[in-house]
């Protein structure tokens, strides 16, 4: 077993502390030999794909389309397998569906699969 460190994206008024926290958590994962989750590369990775697209609800904490996203991230790197091409929508064990609009789910499994895949895998 490994320790799988889930990147976390600072909060909207400190987006310039991106880099800094997506080295901090790279230098963990080598100290400890586990392997990083890279939410935070791939919501960079989304908005040099689509700027518009919003991943904060409130300042901090995720969108529906940030917790797609990192769920896309976590899919890809522990499973091996692409994102892309999974459904854009889900149903919690609650009976919940989380819902993004396709062309956005496409954008965002893109990113994903940019930072957690091998380029001849996507």
């Amino acid at each position: 077993a490994k320790a799988a460190l889930y990147q976390t994206w600072p909060p909207i008024d400190r987006r310039g502390d991106f880099p800094g926290s997506i080295e901090s958590y790279e230098l963990a994962a080598a100290d400890v030999g586990g392997v990083v989750l890279p939410v935070a590369r791939a919501w960079l990775a989304t908005w040099e794909r689509d700027p518009s697209i919003v991943l904060y609800s409130d300042g901090l904490h995720a969108s529906v389309a940030g917790w797609y996203l990192a769920a896309l991230v976590m899919y890809a790197r522990i499973l091996g397998r692409t994102p892309i091409g999974l459904p854009s929508a889900i149903r919690t064990r609650s009976g919940v569906i989380m819902r993004v609009e396709p062309a956005v789910a496409r954008i965002l499994q893109d990113a994903a699969a940019s930072v957690t895949v091998e380029p001849s895998a996507r």
